[in-house]
């Protein structure tokens, strides 16, 4: 039905077997409403030729489907009905003991009802004892969608009411609670449902769910308060997934926001948020942040928050190479951090102060604060934090030549990430155990160590780690005689990598990453055996905080 010149013919694919779900009747009045409305472009002869692809968004009913579904629906008699369309409003799936609490009946005769109803096919019982889905999820949908919103939003709550009586997924309660038009719970359970995603790493899940909770928070009265935290938090996110532009427009809503209301703690915060945005494009820009904040805090008498803002200013200037500064900027804070005796943030600070002399070449003076800083994480029994920090020793070790050292300390450390279960560091621990592998000539090892790397880092959504380290497979792979592998491994790292600059809104760092692998194209039909020396540089180090 399509014309050759016709590209997007995968998608009208799977968008008629999306809603069809393989049903030949239906799968024929998609393609029939696709084009009555438009939606498909018709050449000359008849041949699909365009498509606009917003349509495949929608999950519309045709009206031949809609018919053919009320004719189905046709001879139900009310109480089949009204059990249905409780279950509609639950989902396609379903459970009997849910359905019984939501509908107000007893399980008996909810059991009765659908005997007739698994008999014509429109039900089906599943394999799991009380557990019943409908046959087409249209089916669903034609039968929610007939349902009157007033109606429909008192069904919602009674199913909410329901899932509350036991245990449920916070984000089914969010769902349900925004349907009946329940603001207060609905957020409650966004901000729950955000929170268990990020315990699971999985982040984009949480950030639509913040994204989403941000759309209710505006329709509840007094709610800059929450406004702002919710921003905060989804700001944590897009600092871990280095989502550069996001991160902007959400702290300076969050500016805006603190200013109107005069917070002076608040602001101070923003400006703490700010120095992780500026500090690439704009050192300067970032260390006047710093200092307002210190300000601020001082004008407080908040000596710990002064102390957090000197530790950010400190890493500003570390990243701008202005390595005096960062030094009595990190001083600064570890002397506050000792008189309050908070020993896991003079942890944090001695670390820090670590990096600043292994980047001006000191490692005498690195290493000494460096293992200062593993020592007291060790004596506070914190594996975690010991672990990370484990990581700078060996960066120093690395640098001082002593690879065999360095590859001691990173095995270490992987071993406690993979202990801990912490899948975002596993991916970096096995990066950097992959790169000393393939520098001490052990490509196999580094194989195995790139190839976790990147599955791990396409677990997490750590697409730039991800494609790091399939640049290092590549590599090996290269070294392994095995060229037209190595380049698909070359050919996906590109492609991650123009995602994670996307992502970041960095792309002003693409094209050196996109020579780092194209250089190599040569070798493809050259089958130079020597290959590239590089190796995947480790994502900017974070600064340690005080918690």
């Amino acid at each position: 039905m399509s014309s050759r010149s016709f590209r997007d013919v995968r998608s009208l694919a799977e968008f008629v077997y999306r809603e069809s779900e393989g049903n030949p009747f239906y799968a024929q009045e998609y393609l029939r409403w696709l084009i009555e409305s438009g939606a498909a472009e018709i050449d000359p002869r008849r041949r699909i030729s365009g498509l606009k692809s917003e349509i495949l968004l929608e999950s519309a009913l045709p009206s031949g489907v809609r018919a053919l579904i009320r004719a189905r629906f046709g001879g139900l008699n009310e109480d089949a009905r009204e059990l249905l369309e409780v279950a509609a409003v639950i989902g396609r799936s379903f459970d009997l003991g849910l359905l019984c609490r939501a509908a107000g009946c007893r399980e008996i005769e909810a059991f009765m009802t659908m005997k007739p109803l698994v008999s014509s096919g429109l039900i089906v019982e599943t394999q799991q004892e009380k557990k019943y889905h409908f046959s087409h999820d249209k089916l669903r949908q034609a039968l929610y969608e007939d349902i009157d919103d007033p109606v429909r939003r008192i069904m919602h709550l009674r199913v909410a009411s329901a899932l509350e009586e036991g245990e449920c997924e916070p984000a089914e309660l969010a769902h349900h609670y925004m349907r009946a038009v329940e603001w207060q719970p609905a957020l409650d359970n966004l901000v729950r449902a955000a929170r268990k995603a990020e315990g699971s790493h999985a982040w984009e899940t949480a950030l639509k769910d913040y994204g989403r909770a941000l759309e209710i928070v505006e329709k509840l009265p007094g709610s800059e308060e929450k406004k702002f935290d919710l921003l905060a938090a989804r700001d944590g996110l897009l600092e871990h997934l280095d989502r550069r532009e996001e991160r902007a427009a959400a702290v300076q809503e969050m500016l805006e926001l603190a200013n109107d209301r005069g917070d002076l703690e608040r602001i101070a915060e923003v400006h703490i948020r700010r120095i992780g945005i500026l500090m690439v494009t704009d050192p300067e820009e970032a260390a006047e942040s710093g200092r307002a904040a210190v300000d601020i805090f001082r004008e407080m008498d908040n000596i710990a928050g002064e102390a957090r803002a000197h530790r950010e200013l400190g890493y500003a200037r570390w990243v701008s190479r202005d390595y005096a500064g960062a030094l009595e900027a990190n001083l600064q804070a570890l002397w506050i951090h000792r008189n309050l005796g908070y020993r896991r943030a003079e942890a944090g600070d001695a670390s820090n102060i670590a990096q600043v002399y292994r980047g001006t070449g000191d490692y005498d003076n690195a290493l000494r604060w460096a293992e200062e800083a593993v020592r007291i994480d060790h004596e506070l029994g914190s594996r975690l934090a010991e672990g990370f920090k484990m990581n700078t020793v060996a960066n120093i070790h690395r640098e001082r030549g002593d690879l065999e050292a360095a590859l001691s300390l990173h095995l270490k450390s992987l071993s406690m990430c993979t202990y801990l279960g912490i899948k975002n560091l596993t991916a970096t621990q096995h990066l950097n155990c992959g790169r000393l592998y393939l520098s001490l000539a052990a490509t196999e090892r580094a194989l195995h160590h790139f190839r976790s790397a990147a599955r791990f880092g396409g677990e997490v959504g750590y697409t730039r780690d991800e494609g790091y380290a399939l640049m290092g497979t590549g590599v090996c792979l290269e070294r392994g005689e095995d060229p037209s592998r190595a380049e698909e491994a070359y050919r996906r790292s590109v492609g991650l990598m123009e995602k994670a600059y996307e992502d970041s809104g960095s792309q002003e760092d693409l094209p050196e990453e996109r020579k780092r692998c194209r250089f190599l194209g040569p070798c493809f039909t050259t089958r130079s055996t020597d290959g590239p020396r590089h190796s995947a540089p480790m994502r900017t180090p974070p600064r340690h905080t005080a918690g």
